[in-house]
């Protein structure tokens, strides 16, 4: 099973462009955990996720999801030709609108 989520925060204004005339947007997420290191202290540790959304995702994340926007996220990992890993949305929540 492929299946992911994602609760985070926006890094960048996301920008659509067109790819063979389908609407596509990248985007960066910060996913925000606190642990507590070896004193015992809660540390703050902040993981960056890469996503991608087409057609009628694309443009409505471009549209409400501005920079510092809360999003839940389902998606889908998958592979470049390069073997780095990204994350496809398949499903968004934009919470904070």
């Amino acid at each position: 099973m492929n299946k992911c989520h994602f609760l985070g925060k926006v890094t960048e204004d996301p920008e659509v462009y067109l790819e063979n005339g389908v609407p596509v947007v990248n985007f960066e997420i910060e996913l925000e955990e606190f642990r507590k290191d070896s004193n015992g202290e809660k540390r703050r540790c902040v993981t960056y996720i890469g996503l991608e959304a087409w057609h009628t995702a694309a443009t409505t994340i471009e549209k409400y999801a501005p920079s510092g926007s809360i999003v839940a996220i389902e998606g889908v990992a998958r592979n470049t030709d390069c073997g780095d890993t990204y994350f496809r949305v398949t499903n968004f929540k934009i919470l904070n609108q």
